[in-house]
């Protein structure tokens, strides 16, 4: 330190003439400070770890609901696609027994004309009967009429395929049953070989028909089966689909429960948070009121 002297300085001041020496000989540590800085760490390290699980858990709800509804929406769709295969099976099937009904219908019609054929037919052998004389003319026409024979027989074969071919067959069958009714002075023995012919054409049709008719109920009973089967699959369907809603009803119980349990702890940290800042601040209060209260007394003292 510079040193003066009293002439060079006006008035005449008083000068040390040692230099100066720091009283602080050593260094006091202030604990409530401390703790107070470590307190405060502490703190900001709580209010950091809150705030990062509240954000973890948020993360895992919205996650959650995600899962769930990405669950849900697959869910749906195969309900749908399942909903559209019953839908294309029961349109088949009811367009399978619309055509069977038809085919009920038609086998019905052809059943009557066959009986009204029967009924032609036992008229004509009447009259050949009655009219044998004129069989025997008849019987040298056979020959002429031997292709008209093979025409006809080549058309009754056709009585093996489906039901519109048989009407159309018996038409014609009938038209030519009509020109021979006309021409029965001619070809009243053609008409019993058509006769047994016809006979054996519809013996073959009969048991053809009924092999068709057994087809079609092994059929039925085979979509019977597979309509059961279908059932039952959508019974599980639908067991798994509340199987499925009651999952999901536990997990959002169990997330409620958690929320509540999350909302609780914080609700008890920030308690907990609150009673240290005051436990904190009453012996920080009570020092500095001593401490003013001591700084007032000394300077009464004074």
């Amino acid at each position: 330190m510079a040193q003066k002297s009293n002439e060079d300085v006006n008035p005449k001041l008083y000068l040390s003439q040692s230099d100066t020496v720091s009283n602080q000989g050593t260094y006091r540590l202030n604990y409530l400070q401390e703790v107070i800085k470590e307190q405060q760490t502490v703190n900001t390290r709580l209010s950091e770890t809150y705030d990062e699980m509240k954000t973890q858990l948020e993360d895992s709800f919205i996650d959650m609901r995600k899962l769930v509804k990405s669950a849900a929406g697959k869910q749906s769709n195969h309900i749908g696609h399942l909903t559209a295969k019953i839908e294309k099976q029961d349109a088949f099937l009811t367009g399978f027994l619309e055509m069977m009904h038809e085919r009920e219908k038609e086998n019905d019609l052809l059943n009557k004309r066959l009986a009204a054929l029967e009924g032609i037919n036992k008229e004509i052998l009447e009259i050949l009967e009655n009219e044998e004389p004129v069989n025997q003319k008849i019987l040298e026409q056979v020959s002429c009429q031997e292709a008209a024979t093979q025409a006809l027989s080549r058309k009754f074969e056709k009585f093996e395929a489906f039901s519109e071919e048989a009407v159309s067959n018996f038409k014609a069958q009938e038209e030519m049953k009509a020109d021979l009714s006309k021409k029965l002075d001619v070809q009243e023995v053609f008409h019993n070989t058509v006769m047994e012919r016809l006979d054996q054409q519809f013996e073959s049709f009969s048991e053809e028909a009924e092999k068709k008719f057994k087809t079609q109920e092994q059929m039925k009973e085979e979509l019977n089966k597979k309509l059961r089967e279908q059932e039952l699959a959508s019974k599980s369907i639908m067991e798994r689909l509340h199987r499925q809603e009651a999952i999901t009803e536990k997990i959002s119980r169990q997330l409620d429960h958690l929320k509540s349990i999350v909302y609780e702890r914080a609700s008890h940290l920030t308690e907990r948070f609150e009673k240290s800042i005051k436990q904190l601040a009453k012996p920080v209060h009570s020092f500095f009121v001593h401490q003013e209260e001591k700084a007032k007394g000394s300077n009464d003292k004074e």
